[in-house]
C-alpha cells in the first residue's frame, strides 16, 4: 500500500503486482529496488535504504526531508504505529509514507495508505515523536 502512495495515481501497479515483485512480508530492501526499477522508467531520482542502526535523530530528519524537498521523492519508513499517538491502527511493524515536512524539519506529515477512507489517513508528528516511532522498531528507511 505505502509503494502505491509512493509510486502516484497514474499508472500504479496493483497491489498484487507489487506483492509478487517485493515479497511478502514486504521489506524496505525490496521496496527501494523495485521503485527504482520504476523510477527509471520515469527519469526520476533513485531510492536510497537506510538501516535503523546507522540513523540518528538528526540523520532520519534530513535523510526524510532531502527526500521531498531535495530529490522530489515520496520517503517510507518503518515505524511503531499506536492508535494513541494518532495512527488508524495498533502495529508493531507499519509502513507509512512522509507526504510533507516543515521547512525547518520541526514536523512531519505521514500518510497511513491503511486508514479508513473517512480519514484524511495524514499523522501529524515532531521530530521527537516520529523518532520514537521509528526507533522503536529496526525497519529502517527509504528517501
Amino acid at each position: 500500500m505505502a509503494l502505491s502512495v509512493a509510486l502516484g495515481a497514474a499508472n500504479v501497479p496493483t497491489e498484487a503486482t507489487v506483492t509478487n515483485a517485493i515479497g511478502r512480508p514486504a521489506n524496505l530492501i525490496n521496496a527501494a529496488e523495485y521503485l527504482n526499477r520504476w523510477n527509471v522508467i520515469r527519469a526520476r531520482s533513485h531510492y536510497v535504504f537506510r538501516t535503523r542502526q546507522s540513523q540518528t535523530q538528526t540523520t532520519m530528519q534530513w535523510n526524510l526531508s532531502d527526500g521531498i524537498m531535495r530529490y522530489n521523492l515520496i520517503p517510507i519508513l518503518g515505524v511503531r504505529a499506536r492508535i494513541a499517538n494518532g495512527y488508524p491502527l495498533n502495529s508493531d511493524a507499519h509502513a507509512v509514507v512522509v507526504r510533507y515536512v516543515l521547512s525547518d524539519r520541526s514536523m512531519f506529515g505521514l500518510r497511513d495508505p491503511w486508514a479508513p477512507n473517512n480519514a484524511a489517513g495524514i499523522v501529524d508528528r515532531n521530530t521527537a515523536q516520529l523518532w520514537g516511532d521509528f526507533s522503536a522498531i529496526n525497519g529502517g528507511l527509504i528517501f
